[in-house]
């Protein structure tokens, strides 16, 4: 398995709970698909760079993880599909 990372933006009208409930989708996502999730992190309410759907800034979530081609695949679609999400990036972290 190779290891990623997703940064993803939640809208900031969603409260804390609403927050931890898509995160924990998200790791549950990746684990149904064959991944491991290495960590979660928030790194709290920050300020867009640029205004995405009339907002101007997000609660931003970095997840770290390990998983096949299916799990990216898998863990994309649901994040285009989720209302909660504003942006997502998923990349390939080198070998330390």
């Amino acid at each position: 398995m190779r290891r990623y990372e997703v940064l993803y933006i939640i809208r900031p009208d969603r409260d804390q709970e609403a927050i931890v409930r898509c995160a924990q989708q998200m790791k549950e996502v990746v684990e149904q698909h064959g991944g491991e999730v290495e960590e979660i992190k928030d790194w709290g309410r920050r300020r867009l760079a640029y205004e995405v759907d009339r907002v101007h800034e997000g609660q931003y979530v970095l997840m770290t993880f390990q998983g096949e081609t299916e799990t990216l695949e898998a863990l994309d679609r649901q994040m285009k599909l989720s209302e909660d999400i504003l942006r997502h990036m998923i990349t390939r972290k080198e070998a330390a």
